[in-house]
């Protein structure tokens, strides 16, 4: 017994297989053609973010701080050779900004007076932003500055101490909220 097989969907001449053809080339070219354009398009943003987002640098000057990482361990070690302690503490938003106070004591807790600091402020998800200020003494030991540390999160504060003693680095991690 035979089966009478179907043929409604055959190409019967050469323009239908002509056309089926071309439709099967548009098909995979234009499939080619996007998948590359994809691809491009990936690679602009990528570039764009790169150049463009502020969010994207996470240390600023990381290049040069890596050349220089012998001279800022040094600078870093010489404030436990002197026995000194750097606190940082950072006030509640004022008119669109804060005051960070650094407090430095000795040894024996006596504050270190007559001190040039200078600081660097970043804020971690925006590194391309630093805020450089030289720091006021209003104390003994205690030196402070405004800063406009108004976006939420982990603040660092890269400060450089001069005295003396030399220059001394110090690296400080906050949480502002």
């Amino acid at each position: 017994m035979t089966l009478p097989i179907s043929l409604s969907n055959s190409i019967d001449t050469p323009e239908q297989l002509a056309q089926v053809e071309r439709r099967a080339r548009r098909f995979w070219v234009s499939l080619i053609v996007g998948f590359l354009s994809i691809q491009v398009l990936i690679g602009f943003g990528s570039i764009y973010l790169a150049l463009g987002d502020p969010s994207v640098a996470i240390i600023p000057n990381y290049h040069q701080s890596a050349l220089d990482w012998d001279i800022k361990h040094r600078a870093q070690q010489l404030l436990d050779e002197l026995g000194w302690q750097v606190n940082a503490a950072v006030t509640p938003v004022e008119a669109e900004h804060r005051t960070i106070g650094i407090r430095v004591a000795g040894k024996s807790g006596r504050p270190v007076e007559q001190l040039h600091i200078e600081s660097k402020v970043f804020h971690h998800a925006r590194g391309q932003e630093i805020y450089a200020s030289t720091l006021t003494e209003i104390e003994p030991g205690l030196y402070t500055m405004p800063v406009a540390l108004t976006r939420p999160g982990l603040w660092q504060i890269d400060l450089a101490i001069e005295g003396n003693h030399g220059i001394a680095r110090k690296t400080i991690e906050i949480e502002v909220e």
